[in-house]
């Protein structure tokens, strides 16, 4: 894990490379990734080696309305790896907070890795270790081990608009290896999209990632992340630098590079290249043309609108707690096992929660059922609303 600071970054000099592969349906993604790697020489680069795949499963709907990285598409990538000789995990942590297993459920993951015989990984009840990151914003986190055990990272990010940051990709994408409530808690340390950007910029400092293959067969415009509509765009970009991806993809849809601001803060601290000029563009540009996708009507980001996201995000933030139900423990310590902070020792006992971080390691990974989620009173509607299509059988 790369845990360099912004301090002793050094500016990109040479040029990077981004790959661009036409296209127009989900069964030739193995084809056009395999293309892709070849390009940049990986075609021994995984053999016997751990590759996480990490997708972007925040609120999953059917996959026909692109709002996360279609599952064949996962899929194609797995079978490329594996054909490769490569060993895939896919590991993802989605923003319903208790409920990764469900969303990765409903977008169609887990049936891909039950199908193609890889393991996936529940970033919520997996070993995390508080990490010292020591960037501009983001100081310390929680993070899975699991990212300093893989030899290969590679991120799957869908393309879209965002209502927040205007684009969201491969940088932004991110924000899924942090478990649990502690993605509304980053909020927190960093609110306002100037503070925010600079975390997720800390973050990909710190976990730097290999590689980025952007899912943009189908894509969302307008009020993206979740409620645009699809536009079929019908190709693949592939970079080992996530900011030059993004920089070619926002460019691609008519959002100019510089206007982005986690790609231009990520510039700025040495990651990859903002200008379009310094990027080396390969593959099937003859058939990808740009397009004007329609944009999203930002938030206020006013001082008021700060105090108002700095608010709700302090509520979600300690909306949903775990719970145990002493009935139904057995006493098998898998949640006192995975717990990093020790705030719970068996399901005999309470959970203390002046050192719960609700990262929900211990619901997702009880095998009983004693480990229950509990909502405050005053936001059970709102989440609700936010988990619709969800079973929500474990709220109490």
């Amino acid at each position: 894990m790369n845990a360099k600071n912004y301090m002793n970054s050094k500016k990109t000099e040479k040029n990077e490379k981004v790959v661009l592969k036409f296209c127009d349906d989900y069964h030739h993604v193995e084809q056009k990734v395999l293309d892709i790697f070849d390009v940049f020489g990986l075609e021994h680069a995984f053999k016997n080696k751990r590759v996480l795949l990490k997708p972007s499963i925040a609120i999953p709907k059917d996959p026909g309305e692109a709002s996360h990285t279609h599952p064949e598409f996962v899929r194609g990538v797995v079978r490329a790896i594996k054909k490769l000789r490569g060993r895939p995990i896919i590991g993802e942590s989605s923003v319903i907070y208790g409920f990764t297993r469900e969303a990765l459920d409903i977008a169609g993951i887990i049936k891909v890795a039950r199908e193609e015989a890889v393991e996936w990984v529940n970033f919520d009840a997996c070993a995390l270790k508080k990490q010292h990151i020591n960037g501009h914003r983001l100081k310390e986190m929680y993070l899975p081990k699991l990212l300093q055990e893989v030899d290969y990272r590679i991120s799957l990010p869908k393309l879209k608009t965002h209502s927040l940051s205007l684009y969201t990709g491969a940088l932004k994408n991110q924000m899924g290896v942090i478990p649990g409530c502690l993605k509304a808690r980053m909020h927190l340390l960093a609110p306002g999209l100037d503070a925010l950007a600079r975390a997720i910029v800390d973050l990909n400092v710190f976990v730097a990632f290999d590689f980025a293959l952007m899912d943009a067969i189908w894509a969302m415009e307008g009020q993206g992340p979740s409620s645009g509509s699809v536009v079929r765009s019908h190709f693949i970009a592939g970079s080992d630098n996530l900011v030059a991806l993004d920089a070619v993809c926002s460019d691609l849809i008519g959002i100019a590079p510089e206007d982005v601001l986690i790609t231009r803060i990520a510039r700025d601290v040495g990651l990859g290249p903002c200008d379009l000029d310094k990027i080396s563009v390969a593959g099937d540009t003859g058939q990808i043309g740009r397009r004007s996708f329609q944009l999203p009507t930002l938030s206020s980001r006013n001082v008021v609108g700060i105090v108002k996201d700095y608010i709700f995000f302090k509520l979600r933030s300690s909306l949903i707690r775990p719970y145990a139900i002493k009935d139904l423990c057995r006493d098998c310590r898998k949640c006192a096992d995975i717990c990093p902070t020790g705030a719970i020792t068996s399901g005999k006992t309470p959970i203390y929660i002046k050192k719960c971080l609700s990262c929900f390691g211990c619901y997702e990974s009880c095998p009983h059922g004693a480990i229950k989620l509990k909502c405050a009173h005053y936001a059970k509607k709102s989440f609700r609303q936010k988990a619709q299509g969800f079973a929500l059988k474990d709220l109490l």
